[in-house]
């Protein structure tokens, strides 16, 4: 019995590690999805910050945009108390920054555009700017376009913003609500291990699903146990 125990506990420390060792490092691709509940969007998706916010990683160049722009990641607020026919809007929170191989250190703005399909293609101001309108139920799905100038350097950057709540497209009334903040880091030419070494600096929190995992496996070698006493 001690055996089996011991068998088991092994795998389970080789299940965690290995689920840490293959998220390490690796940010999300998917959409920013966020939840409208009493005055706060809160953030779902994307890689926990230890300072607090989300991350999620970008890649010019990977859609039909062209080689300086991508539409990802997309935004999502779930059906519900934003409020029907209100706007969700970005606001940012500090300067565009560039990985420099060492540090995240402040770049210019002008490197950096984003545009909407609001009503037709319009480009948004860098400091804050309109993403989309929410249906009937409350509910945002859309995307943005994010643009790099052609000539800014090989390299990665990073961006910081929350999102907000407006009644108005003028984006003057707020409807109450608001995220925490949002980071985006795009690659622009970087190899996929430079890449990550900016991702790396970010502190991400370690995902939490090998530590579940490991309590699970406890749970069930006790479980094993006492079944065969």
């Amino acid at each position: 019995m001690k055996d089996l125990i011991l068998a088991g506990l092994f795998s389970v420390f080789a299940a965690s590690a290995f689920a840490n060792e293959h998220d390490h490092g690796h940010g999300d691709h998917g959409d920013i999805v966020g939840e409208a509940e009493g005055g706060a969007i809160e953030v779902e998706t994307g890689m926990p910050l230890a300072g607090g916010g989300r991350l999620f990683e970008a890649d010019f160049g990977d859609f039909a945009l062209g080689t300086y722009a991508t539409n990802a990641p997309g935004f999502e607020v779930e059906d519900g108390p934003f409020g029907a026919l209100n706007y969700l809007a970005y606001n940012m929170q500090s300067d565009l920054k560039s990985w420099d191989g060492i540090s995240w250190v402040t770049s210019s703005n002008s490197l950096f555009s984003i545009e909407n399909d609001y009503e037709s293609p319009t480009l948004q101001p860098f400091a804050k700017g309109m993403i989309g309108q929410a249906d009937d139920d409350g509910g945002v799905h859309t995307h943005i376009d994010f643009f790099i100038d052609p000539n800014a350097a090989v390299g990665a950057y990073l961006i910081e913003f929350i999102l907000e709540g407006y009644t108005d497209n003028a984006l003057q009334s707020s409807n109450g609500y608001s995220s925490d903040s949002v980071f985006i880091a795009f690659n622009n030419g970087l190899s996929s291990e430079d890449y990550e070494f900016g991702i790396d600096a970010m502190s991400p929190v370690p995902v939490p699903a090998a530590a579940w995992l490991f309590v699970s496996g406890l749970a069930g070698l006790a479980g094993l146990r006492k079944a065969r006493k």
